[in-house]
């Protein structure tokens, strides 16, 4: 069975390009989308702080804080090929997951969006 691979665009949108997409949609200035957008991420961090769980249901993510326990690791140098035992420190982390209905309509469009270009 063939693994079917996403090719994923090298373009993206940029931070400027996606306060004016929502700016024209709500027919709110870039520059209050902007002052949300901001605030929205300083709750956000502050919350995970906090060791609070954060659902954004418009947004479709879960932000859950999290520690990654560190310790000695098998690594490889791409460019030698070469395996050494590293020492990784332990950190905190954000996991960041969709939620499941974003993660569900997501699939259906891609799914859709696929057997259209197909025909």
């Amino acid at each position: 069975m063939d693994k079917k691979k996403l090719v994923i665009k090298k373009e993206y949108l940029v931070k400027k390009d996606f306060l004016a997409e929502i700016a024209t949609a709500t027919e709110v200035t870039a520059t209050k989308v902007e002052a949300v957008l901001d605030k929205t991420g300083e709750i956000i961090q502050r919350e995970l702080e906090d060791n609070k769980k954060v659902v954004v249901p418009g947004l479709g993510f879960t932000f859950k804080p999290a520690f990654r326990e560190g310790g000695e690791k098998m690594t490889r140098n791409p460019q030698t090929n070469q395996s050494e035992l590293k020492n990784i420190a332990d950190k905190y982390v954000i996991k960041v997951k969709p939620t499941a209905k974003m993660a569900d309509l997501f699939n259906k469009n891609m799914t859709e969006k696929k057997a259209i270009n197909k025909k």
